[in-house]
């Protein structure tokens, strides 16, 4: 066998993704032998069509580098015979694969390694695994990217920093590794095999390998804070507690705690202020609403008061967000910081959804018949997720770079703690069981961080989550409604049935899933026990049953998605990619028959599984292994099919105080058809199901008001309904001085946003701001559409000027764009929806915020439609009510991205001139920083900026 360090690293350069319309304009190759380079390949290879324009920009390869090539056909016998009789490997070479048998025959090349899948092995916790992020980790000379010889060879580079990093790992590790890519069947068990023989005989890098630094158990991720060996639990009726302001005082002012730990402290009055009023929030049993923008410091602000109140009642507090981001902030930086600066001791822990963490029973059940219970896909993460589990401390799986892939494959919700496959007591593994562990944790902490979605699953589940709490800090409390909204609904879709199907059954690459599982139990009972010769009859009729069943779901959504196309077409002008329904539309009467069908075979696959765990339960221990599991997973299974029963009744009924609608793809297939539902008001669910048993409720956000008035978040969210009027308000001022830090430029020489040259006036104003003022620039747009068409425009034409641009789903990843966008501080960085909020990229990296239009809702969207309906319905103005406020309120959180610290200076630039010629324009403009500038002309507008930042006067 080949030592692990030799192969060959292959690349390609292409016209397109898809080998079958797409061509080869360049292969790369490098030779390494014991971890040296003995030999490179490269070759241009000419199309037989021109290479568009966008490959071009990408590869630097254009019709004049190949017109003298040689043809695909001349170049892949040379190729072939460089890579012969070596082991193959690249970065995500299943792309490379696929078009060298495209133009080669499929048996020109076999299996070849992928770095990416080596690295989620090596580097479980990595948060991406794309060449790039690979690049930066091992801090390698990335090379020409984008040309086939020097990502090959880079990509190479990489694959041997990993074999470095293998010889150190412990010889248990490496076992580990041995016995599951066996069973995974994974490629990659040829690289651990070659290193174990390599140690056997002695010739591997140095030393015994104990242990290696990547693969001890990482204590920086705890998820619990402070003492927990106390035998206490926090007490069900509170004692007397009082949050006093001297205590705030000596904590936050400048002879303070935090300012005798940190020299450069500084005291914020407004950071004073707000704690204070969180502080008599918890005292008084208030609802507060409180708005800090940024600078003031609000998560300390609160965090204080909470703290202190929690100790001295023995009582726990509930702190939301809605980002992982903060989340992490909270737990990780600032509680660690007032674990050193209080005096007094506390704990707190991070608590996630109970399917974010792994089941270490499910999990060896699956180790046992990877081959029987899961996918090809599935079982290419088995290997990752082994390797993170001698790493982790918490056991939660959102920890790990491929936490996504985990949960599009179906393999997180096989491995994950689920309450149905849970055996409580009986578990095998009950002492060493995450979620146990850390529940019981939170019981005993004073303060527990969340996040929204499961403070929503906690309200549905009537407290079974969260367990016995009556006070709770929302911070980015803006998002409070649209989480709810999410939470509340119902979502279905055809990939949604088919998770639930393929755990029973399912052909890829062979059968897997349960019900082949017991099928081939009866098989082998039916040996020695002939009754079971029926019995494998019912499993076998069982599977027929789901496999007609998965037929019919196709038709189903394939005659769904004909309708809706067909109710689309018929009417023009529409551009969105939803249809807005109710119970008179027709759309379900063309799916009569599928839908009949659904109905009917549904039933029986739910009849065939209650017949199957009446043959289970009647079985022994012994006779079946892991019995009692099998049962819990055959029951999840029909609850499962049972609620795809009723969430579809429901959403066919259209009936209630909903809206409804489908969603579906432009170009995409019947299977990419989604039928969504959500409540058309949540304040009164909110005022019921969460005010009503709190005592004190805190919603904190740095966008919370319109105009600094707070009554459009107090009737979206039901404040306004609560019983005991205890809601009070406060706004904390800003240290920043945003007059004098920042600038709002509005150009009136823009035409209107519905006009046909708007769209190539905004991207010369882009371009003029780009080229004169040269600064760190994100241009936040409101449609992907928008943004790629300035995109297509402009990125040529900045880069002749020497200024990078980037686009979100363009170049990257979102944090791979935000990494690249600080590094590049000269760059240009185009957004959509996300971008809008949670970017903090403080300095020079970021000081022009440009604003393309006004972020109104799409009022086609059906939601907004129905919640705007709503308020006409009793007798509102919808505009003013809704659209104005939600706008106002994103649009802050857009600007909000520039000004981070007190030594920023920067340019809010928004090029819809309604701000200055509508009625409405002045509210938005009353909810922006900055001294407020209009320009007549573009050049003046560049200028005039330009000098700003040059000199710091406003000329």
């Amino acid at each position: 066998m080949t030592s692990a360090d030799t192969f060959v690293c292959i690349d390609l350069e292409t016209t397109g993704l898809d080998p079958q319309l797409n061509e080869i304009i360049e292969i790369g190759a490098v030779r390494v032998v014991d971890g040296v380079v003995k030999g490179e390949f490269s070759e241009l290879v000419k199309p037989e069509r021109s290479i568009p324009e966008f490959i071009t920009r990408l590869t630097g390869i254009s019709d004049r580098d190949v017109r003298n090539a040689s043809s695909i056909r001349e170049v892949m016998p040379r190729f072939l015979d460089f890579i012969k009789d070596y082991r193959i490997l690249g970065q995500n070479v299943g792309f490379d694969i696929s078009f060298v048998r495209r133009f080669a025959g499929i048996a020109s090349i076999g299996s070849a390694i992928d770095n990416i899948d080596f690295a989620r092995i090596l580097l479980p916790d990595l948060s991406a695994y794309n060449l790039d992020s690979l690049i930066d980790f091992f801090a390698l000379d990335p090379g020409k990217r984008h040309r086939a010889l020097d990502d090959a060879k880079v990509t190479a580079e990489v694959f041997l920093k990993m074999i470095d990093m293998l010889r150190i790992v412990p010889d248990s590790f490496l076992s580990e590794m041995m016995k599951i890519s066996s069973a995974s069947e994974s490629m990659l068990g040829e690289i651990f095999q070659s290193e174990t023989l390599a140690r056997m005989n002695d010739i591997s890098a140095p030393t015994r390998r104990k242990s290696a630094p990547f693969l001890k158990k990482d204590a920086s991720r705890n998820n619990r804070f402070g003492d927990f060996s106390v035998e206490m639990e926090m007490s069900d009726e509170p004692k007397p507690a009082a949050v006093h302001p001297s205590d705030i005082e000596r904590i936050l002012s400048n002879e303070g705690a935090l300012a005798k730990a940190f020299d450069t402290y500084e005291e914020r009055r407004g950071q004073i202020s707000l704690s204070l009023r969180v502080g008599r929030a918890f005292n008084e049993s208030e609802i507060l609403i409180a708005e800090a923008g940024t600078g003031i410091g609000k998560s300390l602000a609160y965090l204080i008061p909470a703290i202190k109140w929690a100790v001295e009642a023995r009582e726990r507090v509930i702190v939301t967000t809605n980002t992982k981001n903060l989340q992490e902030q909270l737990f990780f930086k600032d509680i660690p910081l007032l674990g050193k600066v209080l005096d007094l001791p506390f704990r707190a822990v991070i608590l996630k959804g109970r399917s974010n963490y792994i089941c270490l029973h499910r999990w060896e059940r699956l180790l046992s018949q990877p081959s029987r219970y899961l996918t090809k896909e599935e079982k290419s993460l088995m290997l990752p997720v082994a390797s993170w589990l001698l790493k982790t401390s918490t056991g939660d799986l959102s920890e790990t770079g491929f936490f996504s892939m985990l949960l599009e494959t179906g393999l997180l919700e096989r491995i994950s703690s689920d309450t149905m496959s849970c055996l409580g007591g009986r578990c095998p593994t009950r002492d060493n069981c995450y979620v146990n562990r850390i529940r019981r944790a939170a019981l005993k902490a004073h303060v527990v961080i969340v996040n929204h979605s499961l403070v929503f699953s906690d309200i549905v589940s009537d407290g079974a989550v969260l367990g016995q709490y009556s006070r709770i800090v929302f911070d980015e409390a803006h998002n409070i409604e649209k989480v709810a909204l999410q939470y509340l609904g119902v979502n279905f879709s055809y990939y949604s049935i088919r998770r639930v199907l393929n755990k029973l059954y399912s052909k890829d690459g062979g059968e897997h899933g349960l019900l082949t599982v017991l099928r081939e139990w009866t098989v082998e009972m039916a040996k020695g026990f002939p009754g079971y010769v029926d019995k494998n009859a019912t499993v076998t009729v069982t599977i027929e049953t789901l496999s007609h069943f998965r037929s019919v779901v196709r038709q189903l959504f394939e005659d769904l998605h004909t309708s809706v196309l067909k109710t689309v077409s018929s009417q023009p002008g529409r551009s969105d990619t939803k249809l807005r329904y109710d119970d008179t539309t027709e759309i379900f009467s063309a799916a009569a028959d599928a839908r009949e069908q659904f109905n009917d075979i549904i039933s029986l696959l739910i009849k065939g599984l209650d017949d199957i765990k009446l043959i289970v339960s009647e079985a022994s221990q012994g006779q079946i292994k892991d019995r009692i599991e099998v049962l819990a997973d055959i029951e999840k299974s029909q609850t499962e099919l049972q609620a795809i029963v009723d969430e579809f009744e429901f959403l066919r009924s259209a009936s209630g105080p909903n809206v409804f609608w489908f969603e579906y793809r432009e170009g995409g297939s019947a299977y990419n058809l989604k039928i969504h539902s959500a409540p058309l008001d949540i304040a009164e669910k909110l005022s019921i199901g969460l005010y009503d048993h709190m005592e004190s409720v805190v919603m904190a956000s740095a966008t919370l008001t319109v105009a600094r008035d707070f009554d459009y978040i107090r009737n979206r969210l039901g404040l306004n309904l609560d019983s005991r009027d205890r809601v009070t308000e406060f706004i904390a001022t800003s240290p920043f001085d945003l007059q004098q830090q920042s600038i709002l430029a509005v150009p009136s020489f823009l035409p209107s946003p519905k006009s046909d040259t708007y769209v190539n006036a905004v991207n010369d104003t882009i371009l003029s701001l780009a080229t004169t003022i040269r600064r760190g620039m994100l241009v936040l747009f409101t449609s992907r559409g928008h943004l790629h068409r300035s995109y297509n425009d402009l990125r040529d034409r900045m880069e002749r000027d020497g200024i990078t641009l980037m686009g979100q789903g363009i170049d990257g990843s979102r944090s791979l764009l935000l990494r690249r966008f600080r590094e590049e501080t000269k760059s240009v960085l185009f957004g959509t929806d996300s971008f809008w909020e949670g970017v903090d990229v403080p300095g020079s990296a970021l000081e022009v915020v440009v604003i393309v239009k006004l972020p109104f809702a799409v009022p086609s969207d059906p939601l907004v439609q129905a919640q705007m309906e709503e308020i006409e319905k009793d007798g509102g103005n919808p505009f003013m009510e809704f659209s104005i406020p939600e706008a106002a309120i994103k649009l802050r959180q857009g600007a909000g991205r520039l000004i981070r610290h007190r030594n920023d200076r920067g340019v809010v630039v928004v090029l819809d001139n309604r701000i200055i010629t509508a009625r409405y324009g002045e509210i938005f403009r009353r909810c922006l920083p900055g001294t407020f500038r209009k320009f007549p002309e573009l050049d003046q507008m560049s200028e005039s900026l330009h000098i700003w930042f040059g000199d710091g006067n406003d000329q």
